[in-house]
């Protein structure tokens, strides 16, 4: 009789039902797994081609302002001190009125390194490989091309320049690092950058045959939390050089603008040579003697705009190159070439000496005190009464190790010097 059985086939139905639903909602974990995992790893690879094509444009302005300098050197500043180096009697003192050009003769330090620097530059434009040249024009872009290249070789002004490459975490990133040997390379630049690392990989298709599907469905949001914080990080280095890539071209603008400047007064000196036949500046009348100080000046201003470095060696962005936005605000139209200058030797911030005997000195806070972390992304004050460590000097930061909170940061020049014994 069939009867009986109805009850057995009741009991196997439920048990089936049962393993129904469970398999519906493992269904739905894995569902869950597979959106939150795809999704995370979409927004990974969408700012990891964001960030890639940054960093290319960073690498391209910064060469491309690390050229312009390398021409200028090697073009009219160099025409311009081939020139002036052999005038004799030179003397800005008295009749022109220009306090920047007081000092400023063939004699003077400042002027033979300025000299030694367009004569290297000229060397390494006619010589440069093609297997170097992105790492150095990198590196004169971020660094102060004049001192570095202002060396007793070429060789060691190419070797000062690739090793900036080198210890620049930035350049180390872009690439200009692995042209040197020693070089950080990426992995030591994104150390230094935010702490950046590969982006997180996941594998989707073994979770759905190797886990089960709570266990995927952990892994997936495991991945996406890993996701947040790359892009996170990647975000915050995408802001970063995005602002390198500004001021570099901020400067390559200025650099461009008083380049042309110079090529005009440039002209009218040679002119002006030709027609007096005659290096000495006593036989010179005083317009033309005004002339030349112009165009002195113009070399001067120059080289203080070549010679200011965009990053500091930690890969932060230097402070002084703040200048050009100041000089470029505030407008020079329809002033003259002299006013022109003047103006952008006066926007120029005050470059204060650091005192390398403080490193390894603990010193004591006489004021309150900002203390600001490596990429000045966030800060925190120290109170008078503190004492601080100095560890190092990184570009115009004195590295302290805060002993009360044992914290590192960074102060500035001015602070350590007026806040302590």
């Amino acid at each position: 009789m069939p009867l009986p059985l109805i009850p057995v086939a009741i009991a196997l139905a439920g048990i089936f039902g049962g393993a129904v639903k469970k398999a519906c909602n493992a269904s739905d974990m894995m569902d869950e797994a597979k959106k939150i995992a795809g999704d995370a790893e979409h927004r990974v690879k969408i700012f990891e081609e964001v960030l890639n094509e940054r960093k290319a444009i960073t690498e391209q302005n910064l060469t491309s302002l690390g050229q312009l300098k390398l021409n200028i050197l090697s073009g009219n500043i160099h025409t311009f001190v081939d020139k002036f180096s052999k005038m004799k009697n030179v003397n800005f003192k008295d009749s022109i009125g220009i306090d920047e050009l007081r000092n400023f003769n063939p004699n003077n330090q400042e002027f033979i390194q300025l000299k030694t620097a367009s004569l290297n530059a000229v060397e390494i434009a006619g010589g440069l490989g093609v297997a170097t040249v992105g790492g150095v024009l990198a590196a004169l872009g971020a660094y102060g091309g004049v001192g570095y290249l202002a060396t007793a070789s070429t060789g060691a002004a190419i070797g000062g320049l690739t090793g900036a490459a080198a210890t620049n975490a930035t350049l180390a990133w872009l690439g200009g690092g692995t042209l040197a040997s020693g070089g950080l390379g990426i992995a030591g630049g994104t150390a230094v950058l935010g702490g950046l690392v590969a982006a997180p990989a996941v594998l989707i298709a073994a979770w759905w045959w190797e886990c089960k599907a709570e266990e995927a469905l952990n892994k997936a949001k495991t991945y996406k939390c890993k996701a947040d914080e790359w892009i996170a990080n990647a975000d915050k280095i995408n802001a970063y050089l995005k602002a390198v890539t500004e001021r570099a071209e901020q400067i390559e603008k200025l650099l461009a603008d008083f380049d042309r400047m110079l090529a005009e007064q440039l002209e009218i000196m040679l002119r002006n040579l030709r027609q007096n036949q005659s290096y000495d500046w006593n036989d010179y009348s005083v317009a033309d003697q005004k002339q030349i100080a112009i165009t002195a000046l113009l070399t001067k201003a120059i080289k203080q705009v070549i010679d200011t470095p965009l990053l500091y060696e930690d890969g932060t962005l230097a402070d002084e190159s703040s200048f050009v936005e100041k000089y470029r605000n505030a407008g020079y139209n329809g002033v003259d070439t002299k006013a022109k200058v003047e103006k952008l030797l006066s926007s120029f911030p005050d470059k204060p000496a650091l005192n390398k005997e403080l490193v390894e000195r603990t010193l004591l806070l006489k004021k309150d005190i900002v203390c600001y972390e490596k990429d000045n992304s966030s800060s925190f004050t120290i109170k008078a009464g503190e004492f601080v460590k100095v560890t190092d000097i990184v570009g115009n930061r004195y590295r302290v190790y805060y002993q009360a909170g044992h914290l590192f940061g960074y102060l500035r020049a001015i602070n350590v010097q007026s806040n302590n014994e």
